[in-house]
């Protein structure tokens, strides 16, 4: 429509009813270019679209920008993977961010015609970091023994001390065995509290900042007997 930057622009328009709306108002210089801004898509403050105005890997790609209450961020470029040298539209995700779609006409096995012929639709999937906690208790050792033994019967409660006011991730006893475990968050700081009866609990601190991929790792908690001296 005439008063746009060149190309497709992007406009929103507020919603003032169920049936209507206001008049369309483009989103201005920082978001559209003298090329051609197509396939927005808008969530929680951010908007991805796909451009061929701006500096690209080739064709269209996605942008990303964020919408700060007054102004639009510098659109960044979504990573390789989700862009290629060819054309990359209609970008989606889900709610959490994981998942989602986008149109390419990237070489595929549904391009019959020539490599680059046609769109296909693209599902993608960003890996889930996970870290597999697998806790374990022990009594310390007595006199004879070589080393500290497992501990059955506990209680290990897992807190997320992130946050001033600590949370109770999960709590879990075993009878059965002295290993415990437990599926934790990445960028998130912990506190294990172990309990068994006739034993003085123990408490380990640790965190899961950095990590950048799914992960396992091992604490043990030991046990000194409420009438024995603690060992230094």
């Amino acid at each position: 429509m005439p008063g746009g930057k060149g190309g497709f622009d992007l406009y929103y328009a507020t919603k003032k009813s169920e049936n209507s709306f206001g008049l369309p108002v483009n989103l201005g210089d920082v978001v559209n270019t003298p090329g051609d801004e197509a396939s927005p898509f808008y969530q929680d403050g951010k908007l991805w679209f796909s451009s061929n105005g701006r500096p690209t890997i080739g064709g269209y790609d996605v942008f990303e920008t964020q919408w700060n209450g007054a102004v639009w961020s510098d659109p960044k470029m979504m990573p390789m993977g989700i862009n290629t040298s060819l054309d990359d539209l209609h970008y989606s995700r889900s709610s959490d961010g994981f998942t989602g779609f986008l149109q390419s006409n990237r070489p595929g096995p549904n391009n019959l015609k020539s490599k680059t012929c046609c769109d296909d639709i693209y599902a993608w999937e960003i890996e889930r970091i996970k870290v597999e906690l697998l806790a374990k208790t022990f009594r310390l050792k007595r006199k004879g023994e070589k080393e500290n033994q497992p501990l059955k019967g506990a209680v290990v409660t897992m807190l997320d001390v992130t946050e001033k006011k600590a949370s109770n991730v999960d709590e879990k006893n075993n009878l059965a065995s002295n290993e415990f475990p437990f599926t934790l968050q990445p960028e998130r700081s912990y506190m294990v509290i172990a309990n068994a009866d006739g034993f003085k609990p123990d408490t380990v601190s640790f965190n899961t900042l950095g990590v950048k991929k799914s992960t396992s790792i091992e604490e043990k908690t030991h046990f000194t007997p409420f009438k024995a001296r603690t060992r230094v």
